[in-house]
């Protein structure tokens, strides 16, 4: 592919890693583990590098909450790389309540964002970019009222607004 895009391939994960700014985490496996093990397999990468990170993953929708006391999978792996002793790293979640069936169809509807500025801010251009609507929730801590099925789950007016047939 990066041929095909006019680009050189990256010699390793580790290597596109180090080059990479913003990654977008949105990673699935039946243990429901799969970005604790991207976390820690590229933990050298990561800590202290100033990345922005981009999660998406759905785990409510998917059956495996994150762990107490957290309710977001934003915060569970934002968490966890503090713990590894990082405080470099934005963080940013959006897309929870889109689905693919919306994407393929090219139904372009609001989605909510929260997170750090740093991250939002690139998060937002991402969004708004392709033609979506980047609807802006607040910080970290906002990040349960996004999670679908979560216990904490408050949609923003403005998707509410949208479902009832608004634009």
């Amino acid at each position: 592919l990066a041929h095909q895009i006019g680009c050189e391939p990256a010699k390793s994960i580790k290597a596109l890693i180090g080059e990479c700014g913003t990654i977008w985490l949105s990673l699935k496996d039946a243990s429901g583990r799969a970005v604790i093990a991207f976390l820690e397999e590229h933990q050298s990468s990561l800590v202290g590098q100033g990345k922005i990170l981009i999660e998406t993953s759905d785990p409510y929708l998917e059956g495996r909450p994150p762990p107490p006391p957290h309710e977001s999978a934003m915060t569970f792996h934002a968490e966890t790389l503090r713990t590894m002793g990082d405080d470099t790293t934005s963080w940013a979640t959006a897309y929870k309540s889109i689905t693919s069936t919306s994407v393929v169809a090219g139904k372009k509807q609001p989605t909510e964002m929260c997170g750090d500025s740093r991250a939002k801010a690139v998060l937002r251009a991402c969004i708004e970019r392709d033609g979506w609507e980047a609807v802006d929730c607040g910080g970290l801590d906002k990040a349960p009222l996004l999670e679908p099925r979560g216990p904490k789950r408050v949609k923003h007016k403005r998707i509410a607004e949208y479902d009832r047939g608004g634009k």
